[in-house]
């Protein structure tokens, strides 16, 4: 006795000697003629029957070209990388750090003072404290207070990291900050004035 939704199956089935080069085959109603087989089915049906197939014309579809992936700009939430979760899951996840690298440098941070690559009077004594963190290479960058200056001092730029545009737009490192050199961070041009004790021992190091 056939169990539940097995009753349409029946005891006949189709079996590879009924089909022949013009027999028609019926599946469910439907009747299908065969126009022809590949080598491999030709061949085993003269082996095994005797039947003489002809080869099939039909020609499997072209595997199509790959398309290559947008990466979707920037939108300003989050860092850079938050917006690229959106191109492998419809839910972003939260971004993947790197475990070792964090704890290994937790509160390892650079100090650099600079001021800005400017000729604007108001602008040309402004100073500003670039703090780079060891434990993601993100930066932030702050505006301490100068007398009779006019600038409400405090957070210049929010922490978080920033491409080089002169280096193929890649993320920022330490030695993109040589004492005396320049850097552009997220539009603004800085000269690089001096760095702590622990900064100057890091670059020591790490410098080509």
């Amino acid at each position: 006795m056939n169990q539940p939704g097995q009753n349409f199956i029946g005891d006949n089935y189709l079996t590879a000697d009924e089909i022949t080069p013009t027999s028609n085959i019926n599946a469910y109603g439907r009747i299908y003629e065969i126009q022809g087989v590949d080598v491999f089915t030709r061949d085993w049906y003269r082996a095994k029957y005797g039947y003489e197939f002809s080869i099939g014309e039909i020609e499997m579809p072209a595997i199509p070209e790959q398309v290559e992936i947008q990466k979707p700009p920037y939108n300003g939430f989050g860092d850079e990388i938050d917006t690229l979760g959106q191109m492998y899951r419809l839910v972003p996840q939260k971004p993947k750090i790197d475990f070792f690298k964090a704890v290994d440098n937790d509160k390892n941070i650079l100090r650099f003072t600079a001021r800005f690559n400017t000729r604007v009077p108001e602008d040309f004594d402004r100073r500003f404290i670039i703090s780079f963190y060891l434990s993601d290479d993100s930066i932030s960058i702050y505006e301490p207070a100068q007398k009779n200056s006019g600038i409400i001092p405090g957070k210049f730029l929010h922490r978080r990291k920033y491409k080089n545009v002169d280096k193929n737009m890649e993320f920022i490192t330490p030695t993109d900050m040589p004492i005396g050199g320049d850097v552009k961070i997220n539009g603004h041009s800085f000269h690089i004035l001096s760095c702590d004790e622990y900064t100057s021992s890091y670059l020591n190091g790490h410098l080509i």
